[in-house]
C-alpha cells in the first residue's frame, strides 16, 4: 500500500459518476447538475468523503462547460473536488480532477495556475500509468499553448495527444481532437 493512499481502494468510479462522465461528453449540463446536486447532499449525510469529491468534480465541469454557466461556481466546485480528494486519500482520482480545474484556469486567461495544475496532475499520472489522463493533460497543453500564441507547442502536444488517443481507442476524445484540429489548422 502506497503512503497516502486509503487501505481499501474503489475499483473505480460509482455508476453515478459513469453516468455524468457520458452526460457531460453529450453535453447535458442540466441532467449532470440536477443529478450531481442531488446526491452531494446525500453523500454529505453518509460522510462518503470520495463520492462528495466526485460530486463537486461533475458539478464543477457541467457548470464550466455549460453555456451559461457561473466560472465561479464552477471554481468552486473544482477547488472543493481537488481539495476534497486529497483528503479522502483516494489519490487515483486527483488528477482528472487537477486536468478539469487546469481547463478552467485556461478559460479564465490564468495559463500559469493551469500548467501548475497540468504539472501536478503529469507526475501522479507517469508515476501510476494511467496513460488517458496523459493524452487529457497534452490536450489542455495544446490548449494553453494556443492560447498564448504558441501554435507550434500546441501542435505538438495536440499530435502526441492524438496518437496516444488513436492507440488507446478513445472516441469520446473526438470532439475536442476535432476542436483543436480546427485551431491547429492540421
Amino acid at each position: 500500500q502506497e503512503e497516502g493512499q486509503p487501505a481499501h481502494r474503489p475499483r473505480g468510479p460509482p455508476g453515478r459518476v459513469r453516468q455524468c462522465r457520458l452526460l457531460l461528453v453529450r453535453g447535458i449540463y442540466d441532467e449532470v447538475k440536477r443529478r450531481a446536486s442531488r446526491s452531494v447532499e446525500w453523500h454529505r449525510s453518509q460522510g462518503w468523503i470520495l463520492d462528495i469529491a466526485l460530486d463537486h468534480l461533475s458539478l464543477g465541469q457541467a457548470e464550466m462547460l455549460s453555456g451559461g454557466g457561473d466560472r465561479a461556481r464552477a471554481a468552486a466546485h473544482l477547488n472543493a473536488a481537488v481539495d476534497t480528494i486529497r483528503k479522502s486519500g483516494y489519490l487515483d482520482f486527483l488528477p482528472v480532477t487537477l486536468i478539469a480545474r487546469a481547463s478552467l484556469s485556461r478559460r479564465c486567461n490564468d495559463g500559469d495556475r493551469a500548467l501548475r495544475d497540468l504539472e501536478t496532475a503529469m507526475k501522479i499520472i507517469q508515476r501510476t500509468g494511467m496513460r488517458l489522463f496523459e493524452a487529457d493533460c497534452l490536450l489542455e497543453h495544446a490548449h494553453i499553448a494556443i492560447a498564448r500564441g504558441d501554435i507550434s507547442g500546441g501542435r505538438a502536444h495536440f499530435q502526441t495527444a492524438q496518437s496516444m488517443i488513436g492507440q488507446m481507442g478513445c472516441r469520446h476524445r473526438d470532439k475536442e481532437l476535432s476542436e483543436l484540429q480546427g485551431l491547429l489548422g492540421v
